[in-house]
């Protein structure tokens, strides 16, 4: 999932969480959430599909971008593998938090334990359907 801060950027306005912030839980209060906004359209969050398919139309091609986040996913879990307790017919879900540079470089911002289940919007069904 992609998410969005609900107003433009802006360094003069630190105060203005709106434009700096993209949690859904604070977002849901702008408003300008619902709002069709210059290139993201209505809401907050896009699927995956939907990014890729918007940086692809910029001629950006998402798939490096893709095999970067993977690889920084990768080197993140990997230390902490033998850590993680193996229990029979159960499985662990982590959310990671990605922000992607002006030179389209990924970055890990945070990594959830227990990530937001919770349905808030059609991007969310799309996306959480399957795990709840």
């Amino acid at each position: 999932m992609a998410r969005f801060a609900t107003e433009k950027f802006c360094e003069n306005r630190l105060d203005n969480v709106f434009s700096h912030l993209t949690n859904t839980s604070i977002n849901k209060f702008s408003p300008n959430l619902n709002k069709n906004k210059d290139g993201i359209g209505n809401g907050c969050k896009w699927t995956l599909k939907k990014l890729r398919r918007h940086l692809e139309a910029c001629g950006i091609d998402f798939k490096p971008i893709w095999c970067k986040i993977i690889n920084i996913i990768l080197l993140t879990i990997i230390p902490i593998a033998q850590e993680i307790p193996k229990v029979t017919n159960c499985f662990e879900l982590y959310g990671f938090d990605i922000i992607i540079d002006q030179n389209l470089k990924p970055w890990i911002l945070e990594v959830n334990f227990s990530p937001a289940l919770t349905i808030d919007c059609d991007v969310d069904l799309q996306i959480k359907a399957v795990t709840t």
